[in-house]
């Protein structure tokens, strides 16, 4: 889909342009528009064939981040789909069709109870085919314990565990001023890999790892096992 937007008070930070969490915000809201408009939102999923999306990577790089009523341009569309997986890739770009930050995610299709598989290929998405970098840089070693987070009200989405987008917002209020602002210096690139869900009211570890150019983060429950992980990097 194609649509145009103004960049509100409620995706800013203090430098007036939209903050981490928000560029994922932006780009989790045209995936779903976009799943609505070939009629297979959750809503519909759920009622066709038992069954929801879920996002399983998600990447944004970062050239510039848009400022406050900044009217924005923005192309989501599906990009590939395979027996498991479609990627829809998202371009936030200024009026002159200049790419402030893009978006590749890929996504599945699960049953809501048993959370086995469902085929994607069977679904018959329409795409356009565009060659899309699904590479990524995941690191969980060199990350240390920062602190609990309680998976509350405001983090969980409709299917009752941690947001895809919202998942940045703790990493974003672990880093000092200094470090936001490094990040931010300079074009980066903010990816996660979604691994096990974290559900509503339960207590996960967040771990950290800080270099100057590059945050690693990761999302563990009380057994130790690993439910996100994730990377900020200066590209």
């Amino acid at each position: 889909m194609k649509d145009k937007k103004l960049i509100t008070m409620s995706e800013i930070g203090l430098d007036s342009r939209v903050n981490l969490e928000h560029l994922f915000c932006i780009i989790q809201d045209y995936i779903t528009r976009t799943f609505g408009e070939i009629h297979m939102s959750n809503g519909e999923m759920r009622q066709k064939y038992h069954a929801i999306w879920v996002f399983t990577k998600n990447k944004a790089t970062v050239y510039e981040r848009p400022h406050w009523n900044q009217e924005v341009l923005i192309n989501c569309r599906i990009v590939k789909v395979t027996p498991l997986l479609v990627y829809v890739k998202t371009d936030v770009m200024d009026k002159h069709k200049k790419i402030l930050f893009t978006g590749v995610t890929e996504c599945c299709v699960i049953d809501y109870e048993t959370f086995k598989f469902f085929k994607t290929s069977d679904l018959k998405i329409p795409y356009k085919e565009e060659e899309v970098d699904t590479t990524y840089d995941f690191k969980d070693s060199e990350v240390s314990f920062a602190k609990n987070v309680e998976v509350s009200m405001p983090l969980v989405d409709s299917s009752n565990h941690l947001n895809n987008a919202r998942a940045v917002l703790p990493v974003a209020m672990s880093l000092s001023k200094e470090e936001t602002l490094n990040i931010y210096s300079k074009p980066f690139e903010l990816a996660i890999k979604y691994i096990k869900q974290a559900m509503l009211g339960e207590e996960i570890c967040l771990f950290l790892g800080k270099d100057f150019d590059r945050i690693n983060f990761a999302y563990r429950n009380k057994n130790d096992q690993v439910l996100e992980l994730g990377y900020i990097k200066s590209i």
